[in-house]
């Protein structure tokens, strides 16, 4: 049995142009079996398939033809990723953002902050988010969220207040091993009056704190590793596809992500406030 939701879906189908169920579910078991990850898997094939098109790679050296929508070429591209037999293979085993900087093809890699992208493309929220997050994932600060509720014209101010703050409260939640699914219920009164249950006392304001704390140690310990997030780009595909709030700038991303970065430094100097 293969079970399915809505990322394997996206990633191994409407990505790579594949809507037939039963070859969908093949690729899904292929994964599985493999013990791949899945989103990662379908952005990697979507990217070979643009990069063969465009004379990028050849079939000699990825072993087959791949077309969007034909399943068995990316069958023998997963199996290969596995095996590795040449050099490509060895180089696109460690993701997507270090195969670009070789074979090219980095304007229509779907990559944010070195991750292959989750199936959201909402607004300035999801790709400006999924670029700044501590993990890079949908999951940090929800930014995809953010543009399903605030249709229309981004407002700088609010749109990074929200993936700071909404960032925060899921470390705190994250920390407590709360399932995300559950966000919903488990806001953080609900979380205190659980934890009080249990016999653990704690109030609103210190699941707060506590995000806040888990918050800028990430941010602490990725800045002592040498990361800088001023070096992150995102890639002209996300400004050339249209989202749920048409085609966006990147001129105004770029204002989206100095802003952010101003008020997460100021955080990291002054965590009170």
């Amino acid at each position: 049995t293969v079970s399915y939701d809505y990322e394997l879906i996206f990633a191994l189908g409407s990505f790579i142009g594949i809507s037939d169920k039963d070859a969908i579910l093949r690729l899904i078991e292929d994964v599985e079996l493999y013990g791949m990850d899945a989103i990662s898997s379908g952005i990697i094939l979507g990217w070979v398939t643009e990069a063969y098109e465009k004379g990028l790679i050849s079939e000699e050296v990825l072993g087959t033809k791949v077309a969007f929508g034909a399943v068995e070429g990316y069958r023998t591209v997963l199996r290969n990723l596995v095996r590795q037999p040449n050099q490509f293979y060895r180089d696109l085993a460690r993701g997507l953002a270090y195969a670009v900087k070789i074979y090219g093809g980095a304007d229509f890699a779907a990559v944010l902050g070195g991750n292959e992208m989750p199936g959201y493309h909402t607004g300035y929220g999801s790709v400006v988010g999924f670029t700044v997050a501590a993990r890079h994932s949908h999951l940090d600060n929800a930014g995809y969220s953010y543009d399903q509720s605030n249709v229309g014209p981004v407002d700088i101010e609010k749109l990074t207040d929200y993936l700071i703050e909404e960032e925060q409260i899921r470390c705190a939640l994250n920390s407590l091993v709360v399932c995300l699914f559950a966000r919903k219920v488990y806001d953080l009164e609900t979380t205190a009056r659980a934890l009080d249950a249990a016999g653990i006392p704690m109030t609103v304001e210190d699941l707060e704190a506590l995000g806040r704390k888990i918050f800028i140690l990430k941010l602490q310990i990725r800045q002592s590793m040498g990361f800088d997030l001023r070096q992150m780009t995102i890639p002209k595909r996300f400004f050339e596809t249209p989202t749920l709030n048409g085609k966006l700038d990147r001129a105004t991303a770029d204002r989206i992500m100095e802003r952010y970065l101003e008020k997460v430094e100021q955080l990291v100097v002054n965590p009170a406030n």
